[in-house]
């Protein structure tokens, strides 16, 4: 396991700066990522029929927030807005084209 380490400060006036020159505020992304939406899996694990865990949705929880001095801020921002979007009938599709069985 790799230790945590500090961004330089370098890093954190770059992502600061891009912070202040991009439209942040603007949520539209959210808004068309959210349409169609019906309800996210409780909890987010699909398994294959041998009980083998083929999509974990619940491992990235860890998005939930503002973007750590480490990342930059729109690619934490454009991860952020994909976590639970996944309908039950969308992963069903998805699991089907990769030829895995799974129960949901």
């Amino acid at each position: 396991m790799s230790s945590h380490k500090n961004a330089t400060q370098p890093i954190v006036d770059s992502n600061n700066a891009l912070l202040d020159s991009l439209p942040f505020d603007n949520t539209q992304d959210f808004e068309d990522a959210d349409r169609g939406f019906v309800a996210a899996l409780e909890p987010g694990v699909v398994r294959n029929a041998d009980g083998q865990v083929v999509w974990d949705n619940d491992t990235y929880a860890f998005l939930d927030g503002d973007a750590p001095d480490t990342v930059n801020p729109s690619l934490w921002r454009q991860s952020s807005s994909l976590p639970g979007k996944a309908s039950t009938k969308s992963l069903r599709a998805f699991i089907r084209s990769v030829g895995l069985t799974c129960r949901m």
